[in-house]
């Protein structure tokens, strides 16, 4: 009897630290890059993330979980979104409707085919803002080159 209580007590302890998760299904065309363990997140902050993907026709499965005091709005957007070394994860963007995605739901997401580069030079400010950055790089080692070359002819 006394083996059993410290038992008891761990896993009482253990249960009521874990918390459930919010569980469903996102429905996408593809899912380039997208793993097992991939981050789900909203603006940038993990909320979750992919637990199984499977073939379901020509679509794929992505089964996520998501914590507990993350509520999704219905008629948000899942997107796959591409990293920098070919690691993908799924961007929620919520909507504004006030009813959530219940567990065990099914929603439709999206695949966004879409390099890191190509969103930076789509993006006309950004493309400029590159654009001179380059130029005074290039400025500086233009100079850098030239005094290395005054350098160069002094010391001979």
């Amino acid at each position: 009897m006394r083996k059993f209580v410290p038992i008891f007590l761990v896993a009482l302890i253990f249960t009521s630290c874990t918390k459930p998760k919010i569980k469903f299904t996102v429905l996408f065309d593809r899912v380039d890059g997208l793993a097992i363990g991939s981050s789900v997140q909203n603006k940038g902050i993990k909320i979750g993330e992919v637990k199984r993907l499977d073939l379901f026709g020509k679509q794929v499965l992505a089964d996520i979980e998501l914590n507990t005091k993350t509520q999704v709005p219905v008629d948000s957007k899942f997107i796959i979104r591409n990293g920098i070394l070919n690691s993908s994860t799924i961007d929620i963007e919520f909507s504004d409707n006030t009813t959530n995605v219940s567990p065990g739901d099914t929603v439709k997401g999206n695949y966004v085919q879409k390099a890191l580069l190509d969103d930076l030079i789509s993006d006309s400010t950004k493309r400029k803002q590159i654009e001179s950055s380059l130029q005074k790089i290039a400025s500086g080692v233009e100079k850098l080159v030239e005094r290395a070359n005054k350098d160069s002819l002094n010391n001979k």
